[in-house]
């Protein structure tokens, strides 16, 4: 059994969904969520982000919710109180209230 770090780069923000990331086919003993960080590069505004873990052939949904976060002006925020484990194809989604400039960033291990 290998498991492989995977830090994701990081993924701007909008008001819709989009996927940031996804546990990996090649990760047969699935992956953990170990960290979710959030960075608000606006100056003056506090924007709520929304963060979903969906699970493999499943689409997003309001039960699927693991954090909603408001994050205050040129500040980040941690998500993530402690490991998630996830099945392989699990991906989490993301989003903010309103604007661009929020990037959520997100670190995991795949186990194969």
């Amino acid at each position: 059994m290998a498991t492989v770090r995977k830090v994701h780069d990081g993924t701007a923000l909008t008001t819709s969904l989009a996927t940031a990331y996804t546990v990996g086919t090649v990760a047969t003993g699935g992956g953990i969520i170990e960290q979710i960080i959030v960075v608000n590069d606006n100056t003056t505004t506090v924007r709520t982000v929304t963060v979903q873990l969906i699970k493999s052939g499943q689409a997003a949904a309001q039960s699927y919710l693991i954090a909603e976060k408001r994050v205050a002006p040129n500040d980040s925020q941690p998500l993530l109180p402690g490991p998630i484990y996830v099945d392989t194809g699990a991906f989490i989604q993301a989003k903010q209230d309103t604007g661009t400039d929020c990037t959520i960033r997100i670190t995991a291990l795949e186990v194969s």
